[in-house]
């Protein structure tokens, strides 16, 4: 009896040194299943972010080629108004004024016929009859 209750001793003791064993594996997979979860959870948002960020350049894209439409569109009206300006200043000026050459066909001096280079500015030789009285830059 002695010999069984030793023995019953010791099965409790190894009994209860499985189970702490047990528990302490438990416990660190427990943690591992929460570490597992906060880092699925940070996937989850990177991902998300990903999609974002790919949604917010397309849209910085699309409005990047708004803005050079717009430009190219503002930069022809701008010439349309400066043409119809130059038109509107050579009709009241009268008849006895040269005619006035649009950017686009002027290609050289009309009263020197000397051809226009970056040197050479355009706006020094449009009026020749003014021309003394600019000085070239």
């Amino acid at each position: 009896m002695l010999n069984q209750s030793l023995d019953l001793e010791e099965s409790a003791r190894s009994l209860g040194q499985k189970a702490a064993v047990a528990e302490t594996k438990a416990v660190a997979a427990e943690g591992d299943l929460r570490i597992e979860r906060e880092w699925r959870i940070s996937l989850q948002k990177y991902l998300s972010l990903q999609e974002e960020q790919h949604i917010l350049r397309t849209q910085y894209s699309d409005a990047q080629k708004t803005l050079e439409e717009v430009g190219a569109t503002l930069s022809e009206n701008k010439l349309q108004l400066a043409e119809l300006l130059e038109r509107e200043a050579s009709s009241a000026a009268g008849d006895d004024s040269p005619a006035w050459t649009s950017d686009k066909d002027a290609v050289a001096c009309t009263a020197c016929t000397k051809e226009f280079t970056i040197a050479r500015r355009k706006v020094l030789y449009y009026y020749p009859t003014q021309r003394k009285k600019l000085k070239p830059l």
